[in-house]
C-alpha cells in the first residue's frame, strides 16, 4: 500500500525529448529563485521536437491521474558544489512531494533552479514552490 505523500518513478520526468517538449510547448512562470514550466497532458499526441520527422507520437501515459515532474538544478546557474545543488534538488522534490495532493492532475511539470537557491531554507523553498504553482493554477480550490 502506498501513501499519498509518496514519489513514485512513474511521477519523474528523465527522458530528454520530455522535457524539450515541456520547455518549447509548455506555459512559463518566475519567482525569484526557480523558473517553472507546465505542460497539459491531456492531448492524446503532440508532435515531438527535435531530430525526429514523421507523425506525431503518443506520449506515454497521456491522461494519466498523476503529474510528472522534473528538476533542473544546474552547475553553472547555481553551485559548482554538487553538495549544496543536491541540496537545494532534495528541498524541491520533499516540497512538491508534500504538496502534490493539492494539485490539478495530468500535467508536465519542470522546475529550474537559479543563482541565489542554495542560500533558501526549506520553508522558503516550499513557499516559493507553493507560488509558482499558484500562478500557474495548479492548487485546487477547497472543498
Amino acid at each position: 500500500m502506498e501513501s499519498s505523500f509518496s514519489f513514485k518513478k512513474a511521477e519523474r520526468l528523465r527522458r530528454k525529448v520530455d522535457f524539450e517538449r515541456i520547455f518549447s510547448q509548455g506555459r512559463r512562470f518566475r519567482e525569484s529563485h526557480f523558473r517553472f514550466y507546465v505542460l497539459d497532458r491531456t492531448l492524446k499526441s503532440l508532435p515531438c521536437p527535435g531530430k525526429r520527422t514523421g507523425p506525431a507520437r503518443i506520449i506515454a501515459g497521456a491522461g494519466e491521474k498523476e503529474n510528472r515532474i522534473g528538476f533542473i538544478v544546474g552547475k553553472r546557474a547555481v553551485d559548482k558544489a554538487a553538495v549544496r545543488r543536491n541540496r537545494v534538488r532534495r528541498h524541491l522534490k520533499e516540497a512538491y512531494r508534500l504538496n502534490k495532493s493539492r494539485l490539478k492532475a495530468g500535467r508536465d511539470l519542470v522546475v529550474v533552479a537559479e543563482k541565489g537557491a542554495v542560500g533558501l531554507s526549506f520553508p522558503e523553498v516550499q513557499r516559493e514552490l507553493l507560488q509558482l504553482f499558484g500562478k500557474a493554477g495548479l492548487i485546487l480550490e477547497d472543498e
